[in-house]
């Protein structure tokens, strides 16, 4: 009976292990394009600069704000709520911008809710065309941010599983009491969260 469950716990760790490597390949490649594509979108306001005609507000303005609604959305989870709307809503109303229901409405939803942030951009909110590019470029902000954050907790299972399914052995050895706490951790975060 024991030398039963021997072999089983030993089958059981070279499955953990093999779908950990086959799971761990494309997150590798995931990981790899949202690192790309978030450097891609740092250079991507500077990039638009000759392209963009405004007569309102300048290449550089548009640029500065970009990256600040980058910077708005680099840590997911963030949501933006009816108050923060409604917030953002009386303050382009005091500073005189045209529908600004409409444009408090799209500024909460990519994640720019934080006034003292966008009071020096508030030229840019009067320009309807910068606001489309806006709302774009923050979607795409906030998507790479969540594919980066996902992917990487991917990963971190993964690691974990292969920690695990390396345990197996009837070996007796020093262990980093540290890592096999973290290890545990990073595999019951859901229960935990409960």
């Amino acid at each position: 009976s024991h030398l039963v469950l021997n072999e089983k716990m030993a089958s059981l760790g070279v499955l953990i292990s093999g779908v950990a490597h086959e799971i761990n390949t494309p997150v590798g490649a995931i990981l790899n394009v949202s690192r790309n594509l978030a450097r891609m979108l740092s250079n991507l306001p500077r990039a638009l600069g000759p392209f963009w005609k405004s007569e309102t507000i300048g290449a550089e303005s548009m640029a500065r704000f970009l990256e600040e609604i980058r910077q708005f959305n680099d840590t997911p989870g963030k949501i933006s709520s009816r108050r923060d709307a409604k917030a953002i809503e009386v303050f382009l109303d005091a500073h005189g911008i045209a529908d600004a229901h409409a444009r408090a409405t799209v500024l909460a939803r990519i994640g720019c809710s934080d006034l003292a942030r966008l009071e020096p951009h508030i030229d840019c909110l009067r320009e309807p065309a910068f606001l489309k590019l806006a709302e774009t470029y923050g979607s795409i902000a906030q998507g790479v941010a969540i594919t980066d954050t996902s992917s990487q907790k991917i990963a971190d299972i993964v690691r974990a599983l292969k920690y695990y399914a390396r345990s197996d052995n009837d070996r007796v050895g020093a262990i980093d009491i540290n890592e096999s706490i973290q290890v545990a951790l990073v595999l019951l975060r859901n229960h935990l969260k409960n």
